[in-house]
């Protein structure tokens, strides 16, 4: 105004008055990328294993301990994929393989076995047909210097056939080594001896088979 010098408009104050800029900024939209899988925490599987009784937790032990004896190719003392075992019986490598790596430690062998038995889905059978049951709880019988074959631990009163067709030795017979020519009959034959159907005859298989054939 005339007569009273060039107008300065007052300083705004703090919280009042209008942005610094008036140029928007990018809107910020909720993530639909998916939440992080949780890690493997140690105290979450000792508690899924620890809340069983003792002589479940020995036989989980055990069980877990013949896999790794059995499957075990390069002696690591763990299982890689390849050497997992493939008949199912005790689940899959994935299903395992609680850390994500390329192998399963006995470790988590141990919490993958009790997860399976708190879901009453583990059959304890040991690869070579035993089981945890009993005095000898399923641990191989040793001589000095030297663990008995597959072949020498099996139990009396297995049929002739059983050793003649079980042609690695290791104490169950495969479909491939029970015949190389599949016909309705064979097929039968076969499934009456696989009590649980999975393509594999267990020593223990076998002699429940005879015996439940001989009792009819």
């Amino acid at each position: 105004m005339a007569g009273f010098g060039e107008f300065k408009p007052p300083p705004t104050l703090a919280g009042f008055g209008p942005p610094p800029s008036a140029v928007p900024g990018p809107i910020a939209r909720p993530s639909t990328t998916a939440p992080a899988p949780s890690p493997f925490v140690a105290s979450d599987a000792n508690a899924v294993f620890n809340a069983f009784d003792s002589q479940t937790q020995q036989k989980i032990r055990e069980l877990a301990a013949a896999i790794i004896r059995k499957y075990d190719k390069d002696s690591d003392s763990k299982l890689t994929r390849d050497e997992w075992p493939s008949q199912g019986r005790w689940g899959t490598f994935d299903e395992a393989n609680r850390f994500a790596g390329n192998f399963v430690t006995l470790d988590e062998l141990l919490v993958h076995f009790a997860d399976l038995a708190r879901r009453q889905a583990l059959s304890f059978e040991f690869p070579d047909g035993t089981s945890p049951a009993g005095s000898a709880a399923g641990k191989p019988i040793r001589k000095p210097g030297r663990f008995l074959t597959a072949k020498e631990r099996l139990p009396q009163g297995l049929p002739e056939w059983f050793m003649h067709k079980d042609a690695d030795a290791d104490g169950q017979i495969t479909m491939a080594e029970f015949a190389s020519e599949w016909s309705r009959e064979r097929a039968t034959e076969f499934d009456r001896y696989d009590l649980n159907h999975d393509g594999i005859i267990t020593a223990a298989e076998c002699l429940k088979s005879e015996k439940l054939a001989a009792s009819r």
